[in-house]
C-alpha cells in the first residue's frame, strides 16, 4: 500500500513538473512577441499623436496597459491626453495609479497640477509636497506656494517662497514674498522685501568684455 501512495505521488508530481515546464516554455516564448507588440503600439500611439488622432492614440495606450498593467509611462502619456481633453478625473485616475507604482517627480507634480485645477487643494498640496522634497524647483516651490494659499496656510506660504527666494531672487518671487508677508501681517519684513525687489530693478543687465565674448565664440 505504502509503495502504491509512493508511485502515485511520484506520478502526481510529474505531472505537476510536466505542466510546470510546459508554461514555463510558453511564457519564456510569449515574453518577447508581448514585448513587440507594446513596442509597435508605442510606434503606432507617436504617429497617431502627431497626427491628432487622439481617439487612435487613446486605444494603442489601452492596449499597452492590457498586455503591462504596471507601464507607468503609458499611464502618464493616458494622463496627459485626458487632461487635453478636460476629462480631469480619468487625468487623476491616471497620474495617481503612475505614483503609486513609481513615484516620480513628473507623475507627482502632473498630480498635483490637475487636483489644482479642480480646486482639490489638500490633494494638490499632498503631492505637490512631495515633489519640492524630491527636486524643488522654483516654478514648482510658486506652484506650491499658490495651493498652500488656497488653503489659508499663510505662515506655511511665507515659509516656501522664502525658501523660493533663496533659489532664485527674481522680481516675481520677491513680490509674492512681499505680499505673503503682508498676508502675515509683517509689515516690516514686506518693506525690506520691497527695498530688495527696488534694488534688483536698479541693478544694470551684466555686459560681456570684448574678451569674454570672444571666449564665447
Amino acid at each position: 500500500m505504502t509503495n502504491l501512495l509512493l508511485l502515485v505521488l511520484a506520478a502526481v508530481g510529474a505531472m505537476i513538473a510536466i505542466r510546470t515546464y510546459n508554461r514555463q516554455q510558453v511564457h519564456d516564448v510569449e515574453k518577447p512577441r508581448q514585448s513587440q507588440r507594446i513596442a509597435r503600439l508605442w510606434e503606432y500611439f507617436e504617429m497617431t499623436s502627431r497626427r491628432q488622432n487622439w481617439d487612435a492614440a487613446e486605444r494603442s495606450l489601452l492596449q499597452i496597459l492590457k498586455y503591462d498593467h504596471k507601464n507607468t509611462a503609458a499611464y502618464n502619456q493616458l494622463g496627459m491626453m485626458y487632461v487635453r481633453a478636460e476629462r480631469f478625473d480619468d487625468a487623476i485616475a491616471c497620474f495617481d495609479i503612475a505614483s503609486s507604482l513609481a513615484p516620480s517627480v513628473a507623475s507627482l507634480y502632473n498630480l498635483g497640477l490637475v487636483h489644482f485645477r479642480v480646486g482639490n487643494y489638500q490633494e494638490a498640496a499632498s503631492a505637490l509636497q512631495k515633489v519640492v522634497d524630491l527636486e524643488p524647483t522654483s516654478k514648482r516651490m510658486l506652484v506650491f506656494a499658490r495651493v498652500l494659499q488656497q488653503l489659508g496656510e499663510y505662515k506655511k506660504v511665507v515659509d516656501v517662497l522664502k525658501r523660493t527666494v533663496d533659489m532664485d531672487p527674481n522680481e516675481r518671487n520677491l513680490a509674492y514674498l512681499a505680499e505673503a508677508y503682508d498676508d502675515t501681517k509683517q509689515y516690516k519684513k514686506a518693506e525690506e522685501v520691497r527695498q530688495q525687489l527696488q534694488q534688483t530693478r536698479q541693478e544694470p543687465a551684466p555686459t560681456f568684455s570684448s574678451e569674454q565674448l570672444q571666449t564665447l565664440k
